[in-house]
């Protein structure tokens, strides 16, 4: 259980601290420390989405330098089969050229041929060409003469059909050869885009850059602000650490950094400072005997279940996120919310609150098991756990008084 801290009443003669409070500074420090944590958010936001477009401008030079590579590849590829195309072309030139030399030979000799027939006449041509010396044997010379001339007739054909093939294979090289040359024209027009646009993508990814490192360097001066304010607002709360103090006076203290926490979980900013007050007196410094720390007293062990650590309880910011952290879960679906618990809901949280979850769920199978002898769950807590019911009806009275009050 947490250690009570007492209070002077503001009635007559008060015990005041030796510095007076200052609760205009405290609300002044609050509002920039507001203000610095929501430039800070923008700010995060901007550096996201500058860290967001250097990601996608590094994706794009990445995609500009694969399909560059790829041009490349390709257009190499090309003119090395170009380069094998031409040689192949000069190869079947030569081929051209000395089946040309061949056929003009021919020709030579077949109008030798003809002048020859027409000097000795056809027999005298016979004897002349075959050298026969009888008739048998002109005979077979002219039966080898006929092959001959049908191998001849044959090689022609050849020739001529290897010649045709190679004069629409050499057109349909010039073809291919002009469409390489218009597509290595467009490779290169593209590779010249391409450096273009990776220029200019480099210039503004270095621009996001130099953006991005002002950004963080914002984030890191309004970081360092926030925490000399929130020091200065830890400073002054230390101020009511070394005496007793009117409830009004730690209400206009403390009402400008626990009004916009208890929002945020969407507890009464007057139940949380009924809470501070009967539990720490607003002493933010305090340790029980038990080792609850701070404004609200939170045990260590509870916060890590919320994972705050127990440096951050010595903070009354983070100490009172804590106990709001807290009371919050105890008035949520898994503790004791009001669609279940009625009108005594917040009685059943504060006495969660102070004697620990566990206690209250063992009270209330206890009660469970023996209903008839108290009127509800809240009656048996109040009856058979030590304490508590002083706890929460001083907690609750508090926050009827603090809510008469209204926000300073």
């Amino acid at each position: 259980m947490r250690v009570r801290w007492p209070l002077v009443m503001a009635a007559g003669a008060m015990l005041l601290m030796s510095t007076p409070v200052d609760a205009a500074s405290l609300t002044q420090l609050q509002q920039q420390q507001q203000a610095i944590r929501q430039r800070i958010s923008s700010t995060r936001s901007a550096y996201g989405r500058t860290a967001t477009q250097i990601t996608g401008t590094a994706s794009q030079i990445q995609s500009l330098n694969q399909t560059l590579l790829a041009d490349e590849a390709r257009v190499s590829s090309l003119t090395v089969k170009i380069s094998a195309t031409e040689t192949q072309i000069t190869h079947e030139l030569a081929k051209l050229a000395a089946t040309h030399r061949h056929l003009v030979y021919e020709t030579a000799l077949m109008k030798d041929q003809v002048l020859l027939m027409e000097e000795h006449g056809p027999v005298g041509y016979l004897s002349v060409v075959l050298g026969a010396t009888s008739f048998s044997n002109f005979i077979t010379r002219l039966l080898v003469m006929a092959q001959l001339a049908q191998m001849g007739s044959r090689l022609v054909t050849e020739i001529q059909a290897t010649y045709h093939q190679q004069t629409v294979e050499k057109l349909a090289l010039q073809k291919q050869k002009a469409g390489l040359v218009t597509l290595e024209a467009q490779a290169q027009a593209a590779t010249n885009q391409v450096a273009s646009t990776l220029s200019q993508q480099q210039a503004l990814e270095g621009q996001l850059q130099a953006q991005a490192l002002s950004e963080q360097h914002s984030i890191t001066s309004l970081n360092a602000q926030l925490s000399q304010i929130t020091q200065e607002i830890q400073n002054l709360l230390a101020q009511f650490a070394s005496g007793f103090l009117s409830r009004r006076q730690l209400f206009d203290a403390l009402y400008p950094l626990v009004q916009p926490i208890a929002s945020q979980y969407g507890l009464s900013p007057y139940l949380v400072l009924g809470v501070i007050t009967e539990e720490s007196g607003g002493n933010s410094k305090v340790v029980s005997s038990t080792g609850a720390i701070g404004l609200m007293q939170v045990e260590p062990y509870t916060a890590a279940d919320y994972g705050i650590s127990p440096a951050q309880l010595y903070n009354a910011q983070e100490n009172v996120i804590a106990g709001c952290e807290i009371l919050a879960a105890l008035l949520g679906p898994t503790g004791f919310p009001s669609s279940t618990w009625g009108s005594y809901s917040e009685s059943m949280a504060l006495v969660g609150y102070n004697a620990g979850p566990g206690t209250v769920d063992e009270s209330i199978q206890q009660y469970q098991s023996n209903p008839s002898a108290y009127p509800t769950p809240l009656s048996w807590a109040y009856s058979n756990i030590g304490g508590v019911q002083g706890y929460a009806t001083n907690i609750e009275a508090l926050q009827a008084l603090y809510q008469s009050w209204g926000a300073p």
